[in-house]
Formats: C-alpha cells, sequence, structure tokens
C-alpha cells in the first residue's frame, strides 16, 4: 500500500482501490463484518478523535508535539477491534495496555491508542493508524512466573511478545521477557542479561535486515556472557516478517 500523507489519499494496487480517509474506514469495517457504509466510517473515525476539553488533562508524560493526557482502563471497541484483528484477546490486552488520551500541544487534536508502558515511564503508542512514543524511550522488562529463570526472551514489540505468550503460554509465561519496543534500544536490554543467571536468551526478531542485523548483534553480546546462550526464534516464523504476522496468519480463531 502506498500512503500519500500530504494527500490524505492510499493506493493499494494489490486490491486495486485508491482512496481517502473514509474509504480506507470503510474497508477495514468490512474487513470485520461491521455495517461500512460512509455514515459509519465518520461515526468510526469520530468515536476515534477526542473532542478539546472532553478529557481531564493530567500530564502524565510528554513528548515535543505530544503528550498523554488521560489513562484509562481499555474499553474502546475500536482499539479492542483492532487488537483482535492481530491475534490478541481483550482479556490479555487490558492486563498489557492503558488507553491513552493524546493531546497534540498547540493545537488541541486528540486521539487515542494503546499505551504501552517502558522501564522509564514512557509509552509505546499504537493504534490502527499510527505508532508512536511518547517520554523516555527503552525496554520494557516482564518478570516470569518462575523465580530466578534459566532463560530469557527478547521481543522487538509487545505485539510480538503477547503473541509468543498465546501460542507458548507456559513457555513464554514461565521465563522473563524483554520487549525492546523499538530495536533501536536492543543495547539497553543488555545490562538486564548480565548477572542474573540465565543461561538460554531466546531472540524473535524480524526476518528483515534490521531484524537480522539485531540477531547478529545479539549473537556478539552473548559471545561475551560466560554461560549465556543464544537460541534465535525467527526460523519458527521463517515465512512472515515477525511474530505477530505469523500469529495472525496461522491462529486457528
Amino acid at each position: 500500500m502506498i500512503v500519500r500523507s500530504e494527500e490524505n489519499t492510499w493506493h493499494d494496487s494489490t486490491i486495486g482501490k485508491i482512496g481517502g480517509v473514509v474509504d480506507f474506514v470503510m474497508l477495514y469495517l468490512k474487513s470485520t463484518n461491521e455495517d461500512d457504509t460512509e455514515t459509519d466510517a465518520l461515526r468510526w473515525l469520530n468515536n476515534m478523535v477526542v473532542k478539546p476539553g472532553s478529557a481531564k488533562s493530567s500530564n502524565v508524560v510528554l513528548l515535543p508535539g505530544w503528550r498523554i493526557s488521560r489513562k484509562d482502563e481499555l474499553e474502546d471497541l475500536a482499539l479492542i477491534r483492532y487488537l483482535e484483528k492481530r491475534g490478541i484477546p481483550s482479556d490479555l490486552a487490558r492486563k498489557t495496555y492503558f488507553e491513552a488520551y493524546v493531546q497534540e500541544v498547540g493545537t488541541g487534536k486528540r486521539m487515542y491508542t494503546l499505551a504501552f508502558e517502558n522501564e522509564d515511564e514512557g509509552y509505546s503508542l499504537r493504534n490502527i493508524f499510527m505508532k508512536g512514543t511518547v517520554g523516555p524511550q527503552t525496554v520494557t522488562f516482564k518478570r516470569g512466573e518462575v523465580a530466578k529463570p534459566k532463560a530469557v526472551h527478547l521481543f522487538k514489540d509487545s505485539f510480538d511478545y503477547l503473541s509468543a505468550l498465546l501460542r507458548f503460554p507456559q513457555y513464554v509465561s514461565q521465563h522473563d521477557s524483554i520487549v525492546l519496543n523499538s530495536v533501536r534500544h536492543l543495547t539497553a536490554a543488555f545490562p538486564y542479561l548480565v548477572g542474573y543467571g540465565y543461561q538460554t536468551l531466546y531472540s524473535w526478531m524480524d526476518n528483515t535486515e534490521r531484524g537480522n542485523n539485531a540477531t547478529l548483534a545479539i549473537n556478539r553480546f552473548v559471545r561475551t556472557q560466560d554461560g549465556l546462550g543464544h537460541k534465535p526464534m525467527n526460523g519458527l516464523y521463517r515465512a512472515f516478517k515477525d511474530v505477530n504476522d505469523w500469529h495472525v496468519a496461522t491462529s486457528e480463531c
């Protein structure tokens, strides 16, 4: 798909369609078996954008140009449907994400997104239209169910983490997990791997050039750590870009 942001248009050559934001939402609603008229699309868009003044500001975290004005428990139907399309059920999502109202400073423009907190109290944000960040950016550490586990998992983002957790619940949940939130934070994960008694690091990087480079960087780091081995898991989903794409494509539901 080609998106021309300056024109607010898109073109998907695989289905031979071109259109604007409303057309895109109509196709999205149709794909989720919802009513997909223009009126339905406009209503959905209206629900995705919060009007100025409708949310009480709490100034949780800041980023140049944007801030989170409010956090709530995840309840928004559009966000839940988005997660379900990515194979993530609402009960698990509520344990992982906040519903965040995000405001552009100076314009009053607002939207709401999923918010995933990191170890420095910053957030990774995403909804069907965007991925973004506010506040300090670093990794998120998830403690496993077993005390002092012998293994740790390393994921690119929260969708990949939850996908693996759903497909291998005992295997992943027993061990510690580190979510990078972006591969550019890879080196921020390394201090969590030193001196904790881990014997195996399972990495779940993308099957892309950037993902392969991350896997190589992990290999180089692991070779400096006595007693720590590295097992790349991307062969499991070799035909797909990442863990979540594999999960969506191969899930029975």
